[in-house]
């Protein structure tokens, strides 16, 4: 899925302000205008960001980030089905007040009867009451009514009679999801390049990382189709299965190592007083975590040395570098799934592709430190890697990122006054 709409409310130098998105978003305007106020409110919707006092515009107390997401494959409307829209979208809004945090709330459609209304549960659980709806035969016939199994009870009604009901549009007053938080990386993964970082932090193969990315890939792969990594996996796990005192079977494990059984013999003496026993118990390690832990990067210009050690020309041209890499890899596994897609592919069979995960690139000033015709080369694969199963996000004050063809995609943003704050002009 990608955004469409952007909506802001009191966040930063922004009163008010709507922004349809593209596929590709380009944010140009003077310094100072309010370009990164509008990206860092998309990184705190993700939870990329916390939420700060000065996150409030002048004197307000309450804000909300609200996005429309479109474009919903299989797995997106399965997962937020309670707020798909008949036209394939869905409405998050991330509101917070001041001193008392945040909650996102979730756009659906809402039944105008009372008793199918969630959030009037509660008034209708009583046997007595319950059995006077017209959902009471898909309540439990015998027992407490539970919350849970009312809601179910609602939901099928809904489904069978919906050409009966009526409903209306409105923001949930409950939680998203009936979660207080929202689960890390539920509406995908967020890769932000702010206009100064460091590259050695874009290299670690552990975490939300670019370079992070790419290697899991691989590692993947190797776990799926390399014989000897394969092989080597299962040796690993048959040795930590050794050293343990047991077997799966819950036998005595006649091939532990001697030393092992001494030592907790030694820790067992020791607590005898305490009539506690001492197990040691060896958990084999993932092999592919193995892996990453123990990866370094190292950049070889004449002078092997670690990225930190090299010119900041250098450093972003890495960071793109891992960008560009990934936006290829995409694309081909992108094409890789067209390609071996039936025409008569089962729902399934679309559930399981591996394109249907949403990825966001968000950067800010890409053009730092690029020559002018990197900076063309670099438009040109943001451009390919936001027309595979991603959406590319960005400010920049340099010519090289605009391209007028592509005019639905640039956004202009100025702020004429404090009193008025951030504004946003779009082609129509």
């Amino acid at each position: 899925m990608k955004m469409k709409m952007l909506t802001l409310h009191n966040w930063r130098s922004v009163k008010d302000l709507g922004v349809r998105l593209q596929d590709m978003m380009i944010f140009i305007g003077q310094n100072n205008h309010g370009k990164s106020n509008i990206l860092s409110s998309i990184l705190f919707f993700f939870g990329q960001v916390g939420l700060d006092p000065l996150d409030f515009n002048a004197d307000s107390s309450e804000l909300f980030v609200e996005v429309t997401f479109g474009d919903l494959d299989e797995i997106d409307r399965t997962t937020f089905r309670k707020y798909v829209t008949v036209d394939n979208t869905i409405r998050i809004r991330k509101q917070a007040t001041k001193g008392d945090g945040f909650e996102y709330h979730g756009y659906g459609e809402t039944p105008n009867i009372d008793w199918l209304r969630e959030e009037k549960i509660g008034d209708y659980t009583s046997r007595e009451i319950a059995a006077t709806l017209p959902l009471a035969n898909l309540l439990p016939q015998a027992g407490r009514i539970s919350k849970e199994a009312f809601a179910q009870a609602q939901e099928k009604y809904i489904q069978e009679h919906k050409a009966e009901i009526n409903f209306a549009y409105e923001l949930e007053t409950g939680p998203f999801m009936g979660a207080k938080n929202v689960a890390q990386g539920i509406f995908g993964e967020v890769y932000f390049v702010p206009s100064v970082k460091r590259a050695i932090e874009e290299l670690t193969p552990r975490g939300n990382s670019v370079f992070g990315e790419l290697y899991s890939r691989v590692i993947t792969k190797m776990s799926e189709t390399n014989a000897e990594f394969k092989d080597a996996k299962q040796r690993i796990i048959a040795l930590m299965k050794i050293l343990n005192r047991t077997t799966e079977d819950g036998k005595p494990n006649e091939r532990r190592p001697p030393e092992l059984t001494a030592f907790e013999q030694s820790l067992q003496k020791e607590l005898d007083n305490w009539n506690t026993a001492v197990d040691v118990e060896i958990t084999p390690p993932n092999v592919d975590d193995v892996l990453k832990v123990g990866t370094t990067v190292w950049v070889d210009d004449g002078i092997r040395t670690d990225i930190s050690r090299k010119g900041q020309g250098l450093q972003r041209a890495l960071i793109f570098a891992l960008v560009k890499a990934l936006a290829k890899v995409t694309r081909e596994e992108a094409q890789t799934v067209e390609d071996s897609r039936q025409p008569d592919s089962t729902d399934q069979q679309r559930l399981s592709r591996k394109a249907s995960r949403s990825a966001y690139f968000i950067m800010e000033e890409p053009e730092l430190y690029l020559h002018p015709q990197a900076q063309r080369e670099f438009y040109e694969s943001l451009t390919q890697l936001s027309k595979a199963e991603n959406q590319v996000i960005l400010c920049t004050h340099s010519n090289s990122f605009l391209n007028l063809e592509d005019y639905k995609s640039i956004c202009i943003v100025r702020k004429n006054s404090l009193e008025e704050g951030t504004t946003a002009f779009q082609c129509g």
